[in-house]
């Protein structure tokens, strides 16, 4: 049986670098190259991202390397041994491929092999994120600080509130968010096409399309009648394991530092099946956030950087 690596294995929400596995494949690339280097196949893999590539009028590409070898130590010594075979490779999928205008982007452990190739091809860091991955059933959720809150899904209201909470949550959006962390905050290629409440705004809206009632987390407070925070629960498919993510978070600024993390952490337990795995993401500067994952238990995997290359139709790099 072969083993298998990607480049943004945190990000994929696998357990670890080396798998016998990895997540099933849903639809075509838009670029894939393979070559073989001793005993081990590499595979380039490019995807566009349909959402991102409407919001800032430009296609934006996500890459990644895979490599497949008969067994860990191969695929970890041959992967050091190749390692000049592997950047020239990677220099030639940038060269041969047709890129079109497009911004070209991976998430990748740095120090990996993807993150000094592109690193040393015109590729620059903009955005840091630290990775978790933890069981459901281990997940710490102490009671919160008496706050009067109620924790619930939207799936357990009345329909007839839904658009009214789904509403506040755009309204908490705009508060939690004035200043993000993430690259569409800080990457002044974007900015100079969409701000980054823009991005989070439209992030909302693909989730009232897409997610079920019952992955939408509340905490409402019946004495104002209005919600003070919320998360949005999203599940990565094709892994070995029932994996989520929450892709959204929020909580108004009054209710901060009163426990309301820790009431959305108790009613995602309770929510998600026990033996599953939750996969969180966040900002290496984003120190609240990292205090507040601590607490709850949430178990630290790895950290990534994301590095981006804009190709213009001249193929010059901006």
């Amino acid at each position: 049986m072969s083993v298998f690596t990607r480049s943004d294995w945190p990000e994929a929400g696998l357990p670890g670098a080396i798998g016998t596995r990895g997540p099933a494949a849903h639809g075509q690339p838009d670029w894939l190259d393979e070559t073989r280097v001793g005993a081990l196949l590499l595979r380039w893999v490019a995807t566009t991202d349909a959402f991102e590539s409407a919001l800032y009028h430009l296609p934006v590409v996500t890459a990644r390397v895979e490599m497949e070898g008969p067994d860990a130590a191969t695929l970890l010594g041959a992967g050091e041994a190749a390692r000049d075979e592997f950047l020239s490779w990677t220099r030639g999928c940038l060269a041969a491929i047709p890129w079109p205008a497009c911004y070209l982007m991976a998430k990748v452990v740095r120090g990996g092999l993807l993150h000094d190739a592109l690193a040393g091809h015109a590729f620059e860091e903009v955005e840091r994120r630290s990775l978790y991955r933890t069981p459901v059933g281990d997940l710490v959720a102490p009671s919160p600080a008496s706050s009067g809150l109620v924790f619930t899904t939207m799936a357990d209201l009345e329909p007839d509130v839904h658009d009214r909470y789904r509403e506040e949550m755009l309204e908490i959006c705009a508060e939690a968010f004035e200043h993000g962390h993430s690259r569409h905050f800080h990457d002044s290629f974007l900015l100079a096409r969409a701000s980054g409440l823009d991005y989070i705004r439209g992030a909302m809206r693909l989730n009232v399309d897409h997610v079920a009632p019952g992955f939408f987390l509340l905490a409402i407070d019946p004495a104002h009648d209005r919600l003070s925070a919320f998360s949005v629960v999203g599940s990565k498919r094709g892994l070995a394991e029932e994996t989520f993510t929450q892709l959204l978070t929020g909580v108004r600024r009054e209710y901060r530092g009163q426990g309301v993390y820790q009431g959305l952490t108790g009613l995602l337990k309770r929510v998600l099946p026990r033996e599953g795995v939750l996969v969180n993401a966040t900002h290496a500067d984003n120190a609240a956030m990292e205090a507040a994952y601590r607490r709850s238990g949430r178990i630290h995997v790895s950290d990534t950087v994301v590095l981006r290359r804009v190709f213009s139709q001249s193929r010059n790099a901006s």
